[in-house]
């Protein structure tokens, strides 16, 4: 959607501050009505000129002054305010841990909350309302995960376009393929599976490849088959957030386990007094500290697994993109005893041209996971899913990676140069790195977090808090700096205002 605003061009208030200001004139004037749908940052930071992080910081400061909402999958809405209301209204109740889910849908706190009461609602309802953290969807929560994507000019876009077109014309012998496996296109499975088993060391039949639209309907499925509500998973602690979101609104009980240099402590998962179900991992890359759990390790939390009778999740975030360390084989080539289930997509490496993701299922569970999957996620596009497989086949998706690794190289390199330049002292960045983004450490006795973010907003510096990762509280001067969509010389220029900013 289009829209013009009166915003004041010689203020000396940072830009963020004035486009929010703006916005809430136009609520408050009611040329934005309550339950109106508010521009994309993406769409309204293009109209505007400026970075999508700056527009994004408007939101937040909308969002928390009241005057807007947010919607699962749809977006940010003005809100629905009554008169002489001017609190920022909580998401949760931390009292009576009970959602309040208002404005798009024309209703008050107070009839919403009556109808969540009055309503009998499943095992899985009730479990959703009873863990604070699972109702609404953030748009902050997101914004991290976009800044992992590369961009436009990084993508096989010519290719992938000229794929698209010969397997269109193929389109009647493709259509044929609709009541297929519900896991998806052999074709495409064979050459996942045989890329797996290269790039990966994964040991794997093609067979036990399925295929989703992403990582979370094959969590959610392992959820469905393997959780009661009430039964204790083990995640690492910080750990990622769209994963404890999927546990938590399945009721499982989160036992967070600690994060050292090597990964996840299998000694501590040694320790508990209960052992878990499952435990949530992401080897390659730990979200969000970046280490890489060790070959020692991998072979301890494999043998800890067969011995308690548990499950190991693998997501293999990042496994593409080994920047500071070479890549080791993935957790699930040391599995002999069918305890990893693997999951994996083609966000990182592809971005939008697909969304698909995978899982590798141990043989023990196969068909009734098969089964599930048949009456839950049967359908996938199936002209992507033949394009796909031509574009690994033919090599374009590893060329892509490999291209793609060498960029993030020298970006990260040039960020390390920069804050070593501008920011020593003041910044310090981690050893481990992979992907697009890198954890950094300020001192927090000499700058608050709020005073960290306002300098980034100001610099159009792209930085982002830990907080959402950890189950607990997360430590002071913790961040992420998402590099991977920027080249070197934006960078350098963006680090040396942040400096000056801070």
């Amino acid at each position: 959607m289009a829209l013009t605003l009166d915003i004041d061009t010689d203020s000396s208030i940072p830009m963020y501050v004035r486009i929010a200001e703006a916005l809430i004139g136009a609520i408050e004037n009611e040329r934005l009505q309550p339950g109106d749908a508010l521009p994309s940052t993406r769409a309204l930071a293009a109209s505007l000129s400026l970075a999508p992080l700056t527009v994004h910081r408007a939101y937040q400061e909308l969002l928390s002054r009241g005057y807007a909402e947010t919607v699962a999958g749809l977006g940010t809405f003005v809100r629905y305010r009554q008169k002489n209301d001017t609190s920022a209204p909580a998401i949760l109740s931390s009292s009576a841990r009970e959602p309040l889910i208002r404005g798009h849908y024309g209703q008050t706190d107070a009839d919403t909350l009556a109808y969540i009461k009055q309503t009998d609602w499943s095992q899985f309802g009730r479990s959703l309302l009873a863990n604070e953290g699972v109702l609404p969807s953030k748009p902050d929560l997101f914004a991290i995960l976009y800044q992992s994507i590369p961009t436009k000019e990084q993508l096989p876009l010519a290719t992938w376009r000229r794929i698209l077109v010969d397997n269109s014309r193929l389109i009647e012998s493709i259509c044929m393929d609709y009541n297929g496996d519900a896991f998806g296109s052999m074709r495409l499975r064979k050459a996942i599976a045989s890329y797996l088993r290269r790039a990966r060391g994964a040991n794997c039949d093609w067979e036990q490849v399925a295929l989703f639209t992403g990582t979370q309907p094959a969590l959610d499925i392992v959820c469905r088959l393997l959780l009661n509500a009430g039964d204790p998973i083990a995640m690492e602690e910080p750990g990622y957030f769209i994963a404890r979101r999927m546990f938590f609104a399945h009721g499982a009980r989160i036992m967070p386990i600690s994060i050292d240099e090597e990964g996840i402590s299998v000694q501590q998962l040694e320790k508990l007094p209960q052992p878990p179900k499952l435990v949530y991992i992401t080897p390659s890359h730990q979200d969000p500290l970046g280490y890489v759990l060790s070959q020692r390790r991998r072979q301890s939390l494999v043998a800890w697994a067969e011995r308690v009778n548990a499950f190991i999740v693998e997501d293999d975030n990042d496994c593409e993109f080994r920047l500071t360390a070479p890549r080791l084989p993935c957790v699930q080539s040391f599995d002999i005893n069918e305890r990893v289930i693997y999951l994996n997509t083609f966000w990182r490496s592809l971005g939008p041209l697909v969304r698909l993701g995978y899982a590798v299922v141990p043989r023990r569970l196969l068909n009734v996971y098969n089964f599930v999957k048949s009456i839950t996620d049967r359908d996938l596009p199936l002209l992507e899913q033949h394009a796909l497989a031509d574009l690994i086949e033919e090599g374009h998706l590893e060329r892509t990676i490999h291209k793609n690794t060498r960029t993030y190289k020298k970006r990260l390199q040039a960020l390390m140069r920069a804050a070593a330049t501008h920011l020593g002292g003041v910044m310090s960045l981690g050893k481990e790195s992979a992907g697009m983004r890198i954890l950094a450490h300020f001192d927090p006795s000499r700058f608050s977090n709020e005073r960290i973010m306002e300098a980034a907003c100001e610099a159009e510096f792209p930085l982002f808090d830990t907080k959402e990762f950890y189950l607990g509280k997360a430590p002071e001067g913790e961040f992420l700096v998402p590099f991977g969509q920027f080249d070197e010389q934006t960078i350098s220029a963006a680090v040396e205002r942040f400096s000056k900013a801070l």
